[in-house]
């Protein structure tokens, strides 16, 4: 067929539609980069408040975890300071007279003391801090440590990828990333000078 043999075309749409293809992917491709670099602040920006729980010499509190969320949401730049929120959990290593093993979260199990989480969401039981055990390193008797857990909602730069994009009339895919990602870190630190004592009034 003389159709299926015409080479002939108009350069000008031909530059369009490949300047398209070209546009979608440095928009794609930037917005995996900066996936990757919010999710690298967000560990930094969670070991520096890790840090800050560690060195507090006295006792902390539900004023003092939201102040150390507003550092956070400042070192991470977040829009919306609903869509990141921390909880810190104390925990213990139990020790008495007759019983000094260390805690590894399988043979012996950490006690938890105290658990908050900022905003409306919900702390840790006891039988949260068991079955993540393993996460937390091997603790003498008598020993305590502090568990920052840091949720940060990405928002992508483009919303490409919360739209669904059809091939043929059945196929659908999605190009990019969604807004439904979150990054998430477990810190484990133990306090620099005494044990950290939870005070409401904090």
């Amino acid at each position: 067929m003389r159709i299926l043999r015409d080479e002939t075309g108009a350069a000008p749409i031909e530059g369009l539609m490949e300047g398209l293809l070209l546009l979608t992917w440095i928009m794609v491709a930037y917005q995996f980069y900066d996936a990757f670099r919010l999710r690298a602040l967000v560990g930094s920006a969670t070991y520096t408040v890790a840090d800050l729980i560690s060195r507090q010499k006295g006792a902390i509190g539900p004023a003092f975890i939201d102040g150390n969320k507003h550092i956070f949401d400042q070192m991470t730049q977040v829009h919306d300071s609903s869509r990141s929120w921390m909880r810190v959990t104390l925990v213990t290593c139990p020790a008495t007279s007759t019983d000094l093993l260390p805690c590894d979260g399988t043979i012996k199990q950490f006690r938890m003391d105290t658990s908050y989480a900022t905003g409306t969401h919900a702390a840790l039981t006891q039988a949260d801090i068991t079955a993540a055990g393993s996460r937390v390193p091997v603790m003498g008797a008598g020993d305590a440590a502090v568990v920052l857990e840091t949720f940060y909602s990405y928002w992508p730069i483009f919303d490409i990828a919360d739209k669904t994009m059809t091939l043929d009339g059945q196929t659908s895919f999605t190009l990019g990333l969604g807004s439904g990602i979150v990054f998430r870190e477990f810190v484990v630190t133990r306090p620099r000078g005494p044990h950290t004592v939870w005070n409401s009034s904090k």
